[in-house]
């Protein structure tokens, strides 16, 4: 049977990057598309593992934390919850064309708010700290330190093989969704799901860069005590 790779986390945290270069390793089918429950068929009989990826935590994560793994449909996959600086994240979605003012709204219908955002934070917060069985939680930052350490004992763990040079080149064209791979693209084109696939398949590298997200937002994110204890801040100040 087929075991299954979940990565998931927040929007713009860099699930879908995760995701791609998981599917580089040996025996994995690589799934573009987004599932927010655990796949049911056997894709190919030929591949030992599958990873997909949802940029939401499941409710089950969201309103238990993962110690409800266990008791969930997840109780057999592997998962991987991926956090990024908030800054950096809300600049990204600003940047896509949402509005600001939605973010500070409790439950908007895309969940791209702060509320979502600190939800994620805690959850994913509480797997750093209780080492969960089948849970593997890292920061996007964390992915690209030191000849990407954590993202190589995180495979280990799992038991996935590969080579090294899968985090500094690619064998294939990586997939988001159903959007059009197009090489030419730039970042001056605008934001839109062709921008996604091509920005996923740049150089694997740490892509926070500018912050731009209105003050009320960032003092906000400043004052959020998960935000904190995982040690993001203001990259301005």
């Amino acid at each position: 049977m087929t075991k299954k790779i979940l990565v998931t986390g927040f929007p713009h945290s860099g699930t879908t990057i995760l995701r791609a270069k998981i599917g580089e390793c040996y025996s994995v089918f690589d799934q573009p598309r987004e599932f927010g429950d655990a796949p049911s068929y056997n894709p190919n009989s030929e591949y030992e593992w599958y990873v997909w990826k949802h940029p939401f935590l499941h409710t089950v994560f969201r309103n238990g934390g993962f110690k409800v793994k266990p008791d969930t449909q997840f109780a057999n996959t592997i998962v991987i919850p991926i956090i990024r600086n908030p800054w950096y994240v809300f600049t990204s979605l600003k940047k896509r064309g949402e509005q600001t003012g939605d973010f500070d709204i409790n439950d908007n219908k895309q969940g791209h708010s702060l509320s979502y955002y600190f939800n994620a934070a805690d959850v994913i917060l509480d797997a750093f700290k209780n080492n969960y069985e089948g849970v593997y939680p890292i920061r996007y930052e964390d992915m690209f330190d030191n000849d990407y350490q954590k993202l190589k004992e995180i495979f280990d763990k799992i038991g996935l093989k590969y080579d090294d040079g899968i985090f500094t080149n690619k064998s294939k064209v990586y997939k988001h969704n159903e959007s059009k791979f197009i090489e030419n693209y730039s970042e001056t084109e605008k934001y839109d799901n062709e921008y996604r696939a091509w920005q996923i398949n740049q150089k694997f590298q740490n892509m926070n860069n500018q912050v731009d997200i209105p003050e009320d937002i960032s003092q906000k994110l400043a004052n959020d005590p998960a935000t904190k204890e995982l040690g993001y801040t203001d990259p301005r100040n």
